[in-house]
Order: C-alpha cells, then structure tokens, then sequence
C-alpha cells in the first residue's frame, strides 16, 4: 500500500501545484490586467464574484459534478485551459465567463475528489496531507503570482496570463 500511496501523493502534490499556478492568474494577475485595459467597476465586481458564483451554480448543478477519475482531469484540464484562453482573447466578457468556468472546474470535481481521497489516504494520515496539499497549492499562488508579475513587466499581462497557465494546463493532466 505505501508505494502506490505514495504515488498518489506525488500525482496529487502536482495537481495541487496545477490548481495554484491557475490560481494565480485568475486571482491576482487578470484583476490586475483588466483595471490596467480599463474594465468598468462592475465588470471587476464580477470579477471579485466568480468562485461565488461558480459555487452557488455548483449547489443548483449537482448532477455535473465530477463521478471518475477521467470526469475530473477533464474538468481540471478544460479550467486550467481557460486561463490561457483569456491570455489569448483578453476581452472583458471572456475574462469574467472563463473565470467562472475555471472556478466551476474546482467546484464540480470538488465533492467527487474529497470522495477519491478518502478511498486513497489512510485515515490516521489525511488531515496531514489534505493539509500538504493546501500548503503546495498556497505556495504555489504566491510563487506563480510573483513570476507571472515578472513575466507581466517583461511581455505584456495577457501574454503572461497565457505562458504562465499553460504550464498550470500541462500540470492539470496530473489528474
């Protein structure tokens, strides 16, 4: 049992890596990016709203919600690719409807991957590493957040948004 524990510990400490790295850029550089391309108070607003908004539609929505393995590396891959989506098209509308998708692709294989871990992990062991998997993840927002800025002086905030989500979509397949 501890090789293929660990084995999912690895694969499981990547896609927490992956969820950060998208973190970043959709909670701390695109805000940023829209204000600096002028996007209204509201739009910014909507901005603010969107992991609320995914999950009060998540709680309506229950019948999408994640139910295998693929299902939820298909969500996670398909959130992440929409961070490099709004790199890409960096229109207002696409940026506050990708951000809710995103935050949707957390939200609907959310239930289902708290189920899988409590079939992978051993009892006496998963408050520690649920807890490992938040500490990756919330160092990877700061980390991801402080390089995505420097790529932002360097090539544009889009482009950024685009280069540093791509690496969050690769990561994503850890699922």
């Amino acid at each position: 049992q501890a090789p293929s524990v660990r084995r999912n510990l690895a694969f499981d400490v990547t896609a927490s890596i992956a969820v950060g790295i998208s973190i970043a850029m959709i909670w701390t550089l695109m805000p940023s990016a829209a204000r600096k391309d002028g996007m209204a108070p509201i739009g910014l607003s909507l901005l603010a709203a969107r992991p609320f908004i995914a999950n009060l539609v998540t709680g309506a929505s229950s019948f999408l919600v994640a139910k295998s393995v693929r299902h939820l590396t298909v969500m996670r891959v398909l959130g992440a690719s929409l961070v490099v989506v709004v790199g890409l098209v960096p229109l207002h509308p696409v940026m506050i409807l990708a951000g809710i998708g995103y935050w949707l692709s957390l939200s609907l294989g959310g239930p289902f991957h708290l189920q899988l871990w409590g079939r992978i992990y051993p009892a006496e062991a998963r408050g520690r590493i649920l807890g490992l998997f938040g500490s990756f993840r919330s160092a990877t927002v700061a980390i991801a957040g402080f390089v995505g800025g420097l790529l932002a002086v360097a090539v544009g905030d889009f482009h950024a948004i685009a280069l540093v989500g791509t690496v969050g979509v690769v990561l994503s397949c850890a699922y």
